[in-house]
Formats: C-alpha cells, structure tokens, sequence
C-alpha cells in the first residue's frame, strides 16, 4: 500500500500542500511523464486533430517580447483533453517552444493545426518526421509560400477550378448572417520544396452580414 503523504486519509488537502508537492517535482520528467500518458490515451480513444496555440499571462510581469509569460499549448479539439505545455524561455518567443512541446507528443495519425505564427518550415518537417500531418495557416509572415499559394489558386480560377473539391456553409445566429465557401487544390504545383509533404491547398472565403454593411474576410 503506498504511503498516504498528502493525509488524505483524514481530510481533503489544502492549496498550500498541494503547491509544496507540485513545486518540487523535476518539471521536465513530469511533462515526460504526462506526454507518455496522453499519448496512451490518444491511442485508445482515437484522437487525431491537435491545435496547438499560445497564452499570455498578461497578469504576470515576464522577460519575454510582449513583457509577460507566454504558454504554448497542445490540445485534441474533437475530445476536448488537454496534452501538453510548455512555457516560452525568458527572452525569447512562442515560436521556440512548439519543438519542445512536439516533442513530448505520440503525432502518429494526428492532424496538427497550427496558426500563421507558427507556421515555420523546421516546425512542419518535425510534424511530419514525427508520424503527422499540419494544416497551417499561410499569411505575410511567410511571403515567399503565400505567392506561391495565391499563384496556385490564380492558376486553378482560370480553369474555373475544375477538378476541385469545393463546399459551402451557411449559419445564422446572434443577430449575424454568414456564409462559408471552401476550395481544395490537391497535389498543388509550384509550392516550395522546403515545405514538407504539402499535399493540399486550401482557401476559406467567408461573408458576414449583420444590421450593418457587409464584412468580406480572406
């Protein structure tokens, strides 16, 4: 029988005993630990979409580039179960950790979402060396991508997408109307060799109505 070292046996304990064990535990074999844990239990319920997204902790005074204490976060959107964090060094930013926090990830069969920030050519490769796909946003931050994608979209309306996997939602709710279209190019040409295993290009075009004029985001 293991040792009752938190007294659980004659009460519940308190906040303070709680932070003094967490407080001493090694912080990377835990995140090891939790890591193989989740990857068990992704295994068994079948997980596959993970998003991975930074928090500030705006309340915090911190060395980092926003003055805060940034987290990176791994989480299975489809089963709502947190998988991992990791804290962002002092001086430097999110885009650092997700290495880190790739790492204690089991990505076999997982769709790892990313948003443009982190959309960096080592962090896709790692996805893919480690068993799983990425769906990343493309933006200004990576232009030498974002022409080729523009280019390959460019190309495909001249043949009036042809060939292409397209669909469409509408949503009504909290006084706004909107509207969904999706484009899918498959086996793309013309995207740079450096990004590992792009298999599909995808454009959203969203339009919103409210009570005011019409707001058309790309």
């Amino acid at each position: 029988m293991a040792p009752d070292v938190l007294g659980t046996a004659q009460r519940i304990p308190s906040h303070d005993t709680f932070n003094r064990v967490l407080s001493v535990l090694d912080r990377d074999q835990f995140s090891a630990c939790f890591g193989a844990w989740m990857a068990d239990l992704c295994e068994g319920t079948g997980l596959r979409a993970i998003a991975i997204d930074g928090k500030a902790c705006r309340a915090a005074p911190g060395d980092t580039f926003t003055g805060c204490p940034h987290l990176v976060n791994a989480w299975a959107t489809e089963n709502n179960l947190f998988l991992g964090q990791v804290p962002v060094p002092n001086g430097s930013n999110e885009i650092a950790a997700v290495p880190e926090l790739l790492k204690v990830l089991d990505l076999r069969g997982a769709l790892v979402t990313l948003d443009a920030a982190f959309g960096q050519k080592d962090v896709v490769t790692q996805i893919r060396e480690q068993g799983g796909a990425y769906l990343v946003t493309v933006k200004g931050n990576q232009p030498t991508l974002h022409r080729a994608v523009v280019a390959v979209f460019e190309k495909a309306a001249e043949a009036e997408f042809a060939g292409c996997d397209m669909a469409s939602s509408v949503e009504d709710g909290h006084g706004r109307h909107e509207e969904r279209y999706v484009t899918v190019i498959r086996d793309p040409e013309g995207v740079p060799e450096e990004w590992a295993g792009v298999g599909a290009v995808v454009a959203v075009c969203r339009e919103r109505r409210r009570s005011g004029p019409v707001w058309v985001p790309w």
